[in-house]
């Protein structure tokens, strides 16, 4: 028998949602044959939810005020208990069909179902949300298995046609960048494909907010933060390319990059939450949730920049990559240098209270006056400076090597390439070391 009573039918929608959110978890895991059979199970619930709201709406808005045309008479008529617990059924009913919804497109389009957990979670807990994450997914899903094959095949190939991963091409270092930069870690590539789907709702956020964290926005850091996870997992897809193939195409290679992914994501997470509180993300010492987690976020950066030092040792040891010896291991050591380096430097800073080193005698500085876009601070020693170099070697050390390869050292033996990285290598590292030590002696980068 129906509950008349809105407190007690509250509770029953209440103890009805849980359960069938479980069920979607478990159903995308399912055998196929089962999950033919049980395909349609997800929508009981949100039919009976369903008819909570039907007959609650019959019920008890006709004696509820207010109504749709401003804010001011929506929140009058929910203050209503019918037209409260009518509205609550109303959102439990259709996120599950949302949800029922993302489980059938991932199933149907072969998506990875651990990625699926979090779309349904967000869905459960925040709706729309949900619902953009998994477009997000779906569109780098889309991406990391289509689109490569539609660079090297032609456009012939439908994008949105359904297909099996294995399906999806590799390129290879005879491709040109580009090419090379999408299909050299089809999963790295799809992960900064679902960063740069992420930026426009950052930015956004941006023009709308105007709290302040340090006298900056306080979604400004979530930005960077994109931008620079976007430009790692294109490179490190672009240099994956020059890796041995049983090393590229291995299970443990795979799993680790997972792992990356999964790093990037609870660390973009992790940032997105702080900027929708107003707090600081790094150095927070007061919030009950990101003060203990601070450590955690210090391991996930760790994850992140050992893929540079896997990827480094798997090309210094591919000698068949088709690369000049020079460019070859300046591309390595880069990759390495990026991880001690950055070790270094983020380790020490997570240490300490702040990113800035004052000046003998200054007892405080303003976040605003700093290098344009990088934030650098002018009228102090700054930690982040060093901290980019070395997280940016992987590019700079390469590049130079690039460049002398193609210029003065055209045709060098194995051992005149190795010797010239490392000293490439070695002037990299004591220019970061300079900035490093410039910083902690309270002086600015850039002081104009």
């Amino acid at each position: 028998m129906y509950p008349t009573d809105p407190a007690t039918a509250f509770n029953l929608a209440n103890a009805l949602a849980p359960p069938a959110w479980f069920w979607l978890v478990i159903w995308i895991f399912l055998p196929k044959a089962a999950r033919q059979k049980t395909r349609y199970l997800g929508l009981i619930i949100p039919l009976a939810l369903a008819v909570i709201y039907t007959i609650t709406m019959m019920v008890h808005f006709s004696s509820a005020g207010g109504g749709f045309d401003s804010l001011s008479n929506m929140m009058a008529l929910f203050d209503h208990p019918g037209a409260a617990l009518a509205g609550w059924a109303h959102y439990l009913s259709f996120d599950l069909i949302v949800g029922w919804m993302i489980a059938s497109h991932a199933v149907a389009n072969k998506m990875n179902r651990l990625l699926v957990i979090p779309c349904l979670l967000a869905t459960f807990m925040l709706g729309p949300v949900g619902l953009l994450l998994h477009t997000i997914l779906w569109l780098s899903h889309l991406a990391m298995y289509r689109i490569p094959t539609y660079m090297k095949l032609g456009k012939d190939v439908r994008l949105l046609q359904p297909q099996h991963p294995q399906s999806s091409w590799w390129s290879t270092a005879a491709d040109r960048i580009w090419q090379q930069m999408c299909g050299g870690q089809v999963a790295l590539f799809g992960c900064a494909v679902a960063l740069s789907l992420l930026a426009p709702f950052l930015i956004l956020a941006y023009s709308i907010d105007t709290r302040t964290v340090l006298e900056i926005n306080t979604w400004m850091k979530p930005i960077k933060f994109t931008a620079s996870l976007f430009l790692y997992a294109l490179t490190l897809s672009w240099f994956c390319n020059y890796l041995p193939e049983n090393w590229r195409n291995s299970k443990k290679f795979s799993q680790f990059t997972a792992l990356v992914i999964a790093s990037i994501a609870l660390e973009m997470l992790w940032l997105i939450f702080a900027a929708s509180l107003g707090e600081k993300a790094h150095f927070n010492r007061t919030h009950p949730i990101l003060t203990p987690t601070y450590a955690l976020m210090g391991i996930i950066a760790v994850i992140l920049t050992t893929q540079s030092l896997v990827i480094g040792i798997g090309v210094w040891r591919n000698t068949q990559s088709g690369l000049r010896n020079l460019t070859r291991y300046t591309l390595a050591l880069g990759l390495v240098t990026t991880f001690l380096l950055t070790l270094i430097t983020a380790g020490y800073m997570s240490s300490e209270v702040g990113h800035e080193v004052l000046p003998a005698g200054v007892s405080g500085v303003s976040e605003i006056d700093t290098v344009n876009f990088m934030g650098w601070l002018r009228a102090a020693g700054d930690l982040r400076v060093a901290h980019f170099f070395a997280s940016h070697a992987l590019h700079f050390v390469p590049f130079i090597g690039f460049l002398l390869a193609r210029t003065f050292f055209t045709e060098t033996s194995a051992r005149s390439g190795w010797n010239i990285a490392i000293v490439i290598t070695i002037a990299y590292s004591l220019g970061v070391a300079a900035v490093f030590i410039q910083a902690l002696a309270g002086r600015a980068f850039i002081s104009y």
